[in-house]
């Protein structure tokens, strides 16, 4: 079984679980199960095209799953994937800030 660490903008997804044990051998395996257990989290993890979103970052026991062999990242029995969406920042006309080259100043 692998264990996925769901972040928490995403638990409302899967019951407010923390984490989600599947059974699965490589990542997208894992991922598949997850989606096929929780519907809902297939619009934030997967774009129409059936691709992984490219700010949805998925780590194998800390390790980015990009340097790996991505979604064919074999898994062993008890592997932690993690999924850490990427946060973007504020508009900085909305804090009253100006912007210079994307550096906000006050």
């Amino acid at each position: 079984m692998a264990h996925i660490q769901i972040p928490s903008p995403l638990r409302q997804y899967t019951g407010k679980q923390a984490a989600v044990s599947v059974p699965a051998k490589t990542v997208g395996d894992a991922l598949a199960g997850l989606v096929a257990q929780h519907p809902d989290l297939k619009r934030h993890l997967y774009s129409d095209d059936g691709k992984l979103r490219a700010f949805v970052n998925v780590y194998v026991n800390d390790e980015d799953m990009r340097y790996l062999q991505k979604e064919a990242t074999v898994l062993s029995d008890g592997d932690t994937i993690s999924i850490v969406p990427s946060i973007a920042g504020g508009n900085c006309q909305n804090d009253r800030r100006t912007c210079n080259s994307g550096v906000c100043k006050s």
